[in-house]
């Protein structure tokens, strides 16, 4: 399994952790923050899936460019809506 991988399942899993403690069991919470990590994990892997096939080929085709955009894509919408958890008052 690579670093990237990795370290996204040890930050997901805190992620979710902090969540739990958190909340103790507000299911929506849990579920959009599962939601997020299931998502960088998913681009993790495609990034993956990337560079293994630019070095098979070797080559770099406009794959890595479409990649780049859509890991901007993800952290930008987890800057703006983050993991943070909608606590109510």
């Amino acid at each position: 399994m690579s670093d990237v991988v990795i370290s996204a399942m040890v930050t997901g899993a805190v992620a979710i952790l902090v969540t739990v403690i958190n909340k103790w069991g507000d299911k929506k919470d849990i579920k959009c923050a599962i939601n997020r990590i299931a998502e960088g994990l998913h681009i993790g892997l495609e990034n993956d899936r990337v560079i293994f096939k630019a070095f098979r080929e070797n080559h770099i085709n406009g794959e890595s460019e479409a990649q780049e955009q859509k890991m901007d894509q993800y952290f930008r919408k987890c800057a703006t809506d983050g993991y943070k958890v909608k606590r109510s008052s």
